[in-house]
């Protein structure tokens, strides 16, 4: 099999790549914890957990 083809060297330099750029690079979106706090801060309510509704994601980036 050539290198090209070889599953294990694609996945070798996937993992290089994340190690360069770090997992970050996927996930354009801002943590939660800064949201949480924006939305605390705001009057929002949100649980401490758990997933936070598009609604008040599209709030937060619209007051940066």
């Amino acid at each position: 099999m050539s290198e090209a083809g070889d599953p294990r060297q694609a996945w070798r330099r996937v993992t290089t790549w994340l190690e360069q750029h770090g997992p970050d690079v996927f996930d354009p979106r801002p943590k939660n914890g800064p949201v949480r706090v924006w939305v605390c801060a705001n009057g929002f309510l949100v649980s401490d957990r758990g997933r936070i509704p598009a609604s008040i994601r599209e709030a937060y980036e619209a007051s940066l």
